[in-house]
């Protein structure tokens, strides 16, 4: 795990983490990621005042189904030969065997996978090193950050649902969380660093937070686009 730094803290800083995804459905391995940021931090000197897991909008979740059963409609089309349309104008909901998890599922059981962790970690943690840790389900509460995408225009044109940007959502949080000169860190994917060349008002994300890069096993980046804007944003990492 790398920390990518705005403006490279010498001091050692107070941290709110966020974990942000789809968590449909959340696992153990989404709380895990929580708990590498915070032994990262800390083995860097900084303090971890709490993290927060925080699911996507139930909006990005039933848009990337329509698309995934959209793709599915066209393979399964051109093994039997058969088409599909929808004469309908409205937009479709997923299919009933489709995998879908609304927000407060996705939330109720994220906090009882915490639950249990930190019931686990409290027969071998003192208490002065626990971090508080919860979920919360952001995206709701700020409708006003839904709008309207490129990305899902393209691969739903017949209809999609708003959806929060990343940058939006980091800039809201970290106005809020960082109150008290406490830092925000946001936990990103490595295999997420090849899509952030495309991302909109990407170099906002850099001066909202610090990134905490996860491996996730990528041995090589494969940018989709020049990264010479992105990366210009990377003031400092720290391995």
């Amino acid at each position: 795990m790398s920390t990518v730094s705005s403006d490279s803290p010498k001091d050692a800083a107070t941290y709110v983490v966020l974990v942000t995804g789809t968590f449909n459905p959340p696992h153990i391995g989404h709380v895990k990621i929580g708990d590498h940021a915070v032994k990262h931090l800390q083995a860097c000197g900084h303090t971890v005042r709490k993290v927060i897991y925080s699911p996507v909008h139930d909006n990005y979740v039933v848009n990337k189904i329509l698309h995934k059963n959209k793709v599915k409609s066209r393979v399964d089309a051109k093994g039997d030969g058969s088409s599909s349309s929808s004469s309908s104008s409205s937009l479709p909901m997923p299919s009933p065997d489709s995998l879908f998890f609304p927000m407060s599922e996705r939330v109720r059981l994220l906090e009882r996978m915490l639950k249990i962790s930190d019931e686990e970690a409290s027969s071998h943690a003192a208490p002065s090193t626990r971090v508080e840790r919860s979920a919360l389900d952001y995206e709701h509460k700020r409708p006003d950050l839904l709008q309207e995408s490129r990305y899902w225009a393209e691969r739903l044109p017949d209809g999609y649902l708003k959806t929060v940007p990343t940058a939006a959502l980091v800039k809201a949080f970290s106005d809020e969380y960082t109150k008290g000169g406490n830092r925000v860190a946001v936990v990103f994917g490595a295999d997420l660093l090849a899509y952030m060349t495309k991302w909109k008002n990407v170099g906002s994300l850099f001066r909202s937070c610090d990134l905490l890069i996860v491996g996730r096993q990528v041995a090589k980046v494969s940018f989709t686009s020049d990264p010479k804007d992105l990366l210009g944003n990377f003031k400092a990492i720290h391995g």
